[in-house]
């Protein structure tokens, strides 16, 4: 525990320091702890009240069996008392205290070394910097593609659980004899570009540091100091420099080993580092195991306990396709061609096997993975050994010791992700002929994403805003929605979809039966199953669960439904006030009742509303019993929507967490890196963030998209190491980088083109001249806006505008050249003569 206590007297500030530090000392009762911390308190001053302050402060530490470690210690020159402090409640340890001088503190710095119990932690011996030896296994890609072909990986007359664990269990074989496995020697916490020069350096600094304290009047002193002390610093530039540029040549055909140097010359090598705290905070290894099982129980569980407070209810039993799903079995190129669109990870689930494996030797693997899929599609069953996830939990926010704070990472084995991939491309092109998911969906189904969802959200709104309508919008949040899915009523729904005979009983072995293992640090917990849910980092789960709210469309809303996933917006317009609030009413009553016949959790407390139109105001609504809150700004997939649709709130937010990045970049400027490198870290870091919605918020006012541009050419002339002083036209001159005008200019043409060509989901009402002869030369009718900042300014007006113009000066493109000539165009400084600004 680290405290400091400004300096003062106060006793409203002393009361107030004494009640911040027993709450901290709260947080780590029953654990072995120190309390270290500045806390200005003068054991010795002459004010009462002071001095019996500090004597209750000293009982009060006693009283919790903490001890002081650092007696009758003057901490600060010119002070008479001790203003430092350090604590420990390890009462069965040696505390070694030293005091050393260093030039950027006034305070004398503490160094504590606590031994404990050597016969209780070998890891005491030899030095402590030191970590223990590391075992690492590296697999030879190469050799395991040829063992891959000499052995037989397919089975015969065995069952379906049988196949796949003989499959498993050859391959993992394979695997082990392709890889090797070495001891590699505990390396030292120390920053790893210094090295015995720079020791030397340090110590000849901190010498005539020294040497200055005892005669600070003496300028030879001084001035032997200072230049030692600039020698240190410029020679521990030089190191930092050799050692990131030895670190990107030595990764630069390795992706994921450069961004990880990247991450350490951004943020330090802190940031990989995972200290055990939190829910994880134990004392031995029996403790852990238990507090494994505990998590995993409570993942588990958490759905089910939501399901439960459901009583049974009635549910629509009327068939919704009059088409029935069968699978069709698959081929040898198909599996190839699915392990191909793998994302190329070492993640693995329990059986150690990940993508890189299945990838190196996809051509061996494929056939008998082809088999096994068919034989589970004919049978009906799921493989068991397919069903088992590795959890890691995640800390979210709030208090670390909460387990409702942790968010579960699932990993599943890879060859679950393939036939849960074969299945996903049969059942979305089944859904998509059929039309069976809602139009009003847009989260995991083709050809949609954030973008279109958002689009579709802010026009709708613009539109009416621009007849001078009012505007309700009410944002709906499911808890748990994922992992609160009752099986026996998404089995329900799949049939009334045309899901039955094999395919129902294939899906329904698919979601019973599954188990979870909760990870950390190599260990492991029990195995517990999950009754509920469908499964988290798997293809197939989201479909499911698509399919599953998918009936929300037909109870009859007034207003007009936006779901991404589980994230649900409805939206109402209108004139008479009255009239929207009991359009909504009556919606959400509908809402609650099917949410109480699925067995779908609405939490209250997070669903809010807006209220779009200076006319409507007082307006109350309820959900279930509960008033819900009307809010000014709402952050909806990404993007902070505002009453007045100014997107200045989100716009503030972005210049944060840009001028964040940029006083990163700041730290590490010096640093030496490639272009290939500068230009990597600006594109993953920041054109990513700042460009993310760009053409939703990029509708607002020309001033606030300037403190935007602004934010980007401070962090141009930053990781570019240009002069600050120098000219916008500088930055982006034969740089193939975009101004953010640009990118929302290109985002707008692009994503209108992509309307008309039929290439993206949207709900957009766009009137055109388009055929599909004269598609790439086609031109939007935008209807006639009735204002200014709804209309001309909106984003479907302006939107269309530049579309138009960019046809007209590029007419017959089709779609790869309409993206590489708005890529090459926003990259052009002169940008506005190829589309006319709006």
């Amino acid at each position: 525990v680290a405290l400091y206590r400004p300096p003062g007297y106060e006793r409203e500030k002393l009361e107030l320091f004494q009640s911040i530090l027993n709450t901290h000392l709260k947080r780590v009762v029953n654990k072995k702890a120190f309390v270290i911390g500045d806390f200005n308190i003068d054991m010795v001053s002459p004010i009462k009240y002071v001095k019996t302050h500090a004597i209750e402060l000293l009982n009060n530490m006693i009283s919790l069996h903490y001890v002081i470690c650092n007696k009758d210690t003057i901490t600060r020159v010119e002070s008479s008392s001790m203003l430092d402090h350090l604590y420990t409640n390890i009462l069965d340890a040696k505390i070694n205290i030293a005091y050393v001088n260093l030039d950027f503190s006034d305070h004398v710095t503490m160094i504590g070394e606590c031994i404990i119990n050597k016969n209780k932690n070998n890891n005491t011996k030899g030095d402590a910097s030191k970590k223990s030896p590391i075992k690492i296994s590296e697999t030879n890609y190469d050799r395991l593609k040829d063992n891959a072909a000499k052995y037989y990986l397919k089975s015969n007359n065995l069952n379906i659980n049988d196949k796949v664990s003989d499959f498993l269990q050859k391959f993992n074989n394979i695997v082990d004899i392709s890889t090797k496995s070495k001891t590699i020697k505990g390396v030292n916490d120390k920053q790893k570009w210094i090295n015995s020069k720079l020791k030397c350096l340090l110590v000849r600094k901190n010498i005539w540091f020294k040497k200055y304290l005892k005669d600070k009047e003496n300028n030879n002193l001084k001035e032997e100091y200072e230049y030692w002390r600039a020698e240190f610093l410029k020679y521990k530039q030089k190191c930092k420099e050799k050692y990131f540029t030895n670190k990107f040549d030595n990764t630069k055909n390795n992706v994921r080993k450069t961004w990880s140097t990247v991450n350490e010359l951004v943020y330090g090598t802190d940031k990989v580092k995972k200290a055990e705290k939190g829910i994880f905070m134990v004392n031995s290894e029996n403790e852990l195991k238990g507090k494994l099982n505990e998590i995993n129980e409570y993942f588990a569980m958490v759905g089910l306990e939501l399901i439960r407070k459901f009583e049974p209810s009635p549910v629509i039993t009327q068939r919704l396709c009059s088409s029935f799903f069968e699978f069709n079995l698959v081929t040898r190129s198909e599996v190839l061609l699915i392990i191909r669109r793998l994302k190329n990870t070492s993640s693995s689930g329990l059986d150690g096997l990940s993508a890189r494996h299945f990838k190196a030797a996809s051509e061996e693997v494929a056939e008998p993975i082809a088999d096994i899929i068919n034989q589970s599609f004919r049978e009906g069953i799921f493989p068991d050994l397919l069903k088992i996830s590795k959890i890691t939990p995640v800390f979210k926010s709030g208090d670390k010791s909460e387990l409702t704070n942790y968010r579960p990472i699932s990993v599943l084995p890879t060859m679950a992700k393939i036939a849960e991939a074969a299945a996903v491309d049969q059942i979305m092109e089944y859904a998509e002929r059929n039309h069976l998911l809602s139009a009003s969906q847009y989260g995991f189904r083709p050809r949609s994403s954030t973008s279109s969802a958002l689009f579709d959200v802010v026009t709708t709104i613009q539109g009416a805003r621009d007849r001078r309508q009012n505007v309700l919008a009410i944002f709906i949040d499911l808890s748990k929605a994922f992992d609160a899915v009752d099986h026996d009523l998404l089995l329900l729904k799949l049939s009334l979809y045309g899901f039955l005979g094999t395919p129902r009983d294939w899906l329904r072995s698919y979601l019973t039966n599954r188990q979870q293992v909760v990870t950390h640090n190599g260990k492991h917990s029990d195995k517990s199953c999950t009754g509920a849910g469908v499964p988290q980092g798997s293809r197939l789960g989201p479909v499911l669960f698509l399919l599953f709210i998918n009936d929300i469309e037909r109870i009859g809303l007034e207003g007009r439904l936006f779901m991404y996933a589980d994230d649900i917006c409805l939206i109402y317009s209108g004139v008479d006030r009255s009239r929207l609030q009991a359009a909504a009413t009556d919606d959400l009553m509908r809402i609650h009742n099917w949410a109480s016949q699925s067995k779908v959790t609405i939490n209250a407390k997070k669903t809010k509303f807006m209220v779009f139109g200076s006319h409507v105001s007082n307006l109350r609504l309820q959900l279930g019993g509960h008033n819900l809150e009307c809010v000014p700004v709402f952050r909806y997939l990404g993007i902070h929507i505002d009453e007045g649709l100014s997107f200045e709130p989100h716009i503030d937010c972005l210049l944060a967490k840009l001028s964040a990045l940029t006083g990163a970049m700041r730290r590490i400027s010096d640093r030496s890196s490639t272009p290939e490198v500068r230009m990597m870290i600006y594109r993953g870091l920041f054109e990513s963030v700042m460009s993310y919605g760009a053409m939703i918020w990029g509708s607002t006012k020309k001033g606030l998209v300037k403190k935007i541009q602004v934010a980007q050419n401070k962090f141009l002339r930053v990781i570019l190491k240009l002069d600050s002083r120098c000219s916008s036209k500088t930055i982006y001159d034969n740089r193939d980088i975009s101004k953010i005008i640009n990118i929302i200019k290109a985002q707008k043409v692009q994503h209108i083109y992509n309307i008309v060509s039929l290439l993206i989901h949207t709900n957009s009402n766009i009137t055109s001249n388009c055929s599909n002869y004269t598609r790439h030369s086609c031109q939007i009718m935008p209807a006639k806006p009735e204002t200014t900042k709804y209309g001309t300014r909106g984003l479907l007006y302006s939107s269309s505008n530049l579309f138009n113009s960019f046809m007209q000066k590029n007419p017959n493109l089709n779609h790869n050249q309409v993206r590489e000539m708005l890529k090459t165009t926003a990259q052009d400084d002169n940008f506005d003569r190829t589309i006319m600004y709006i």
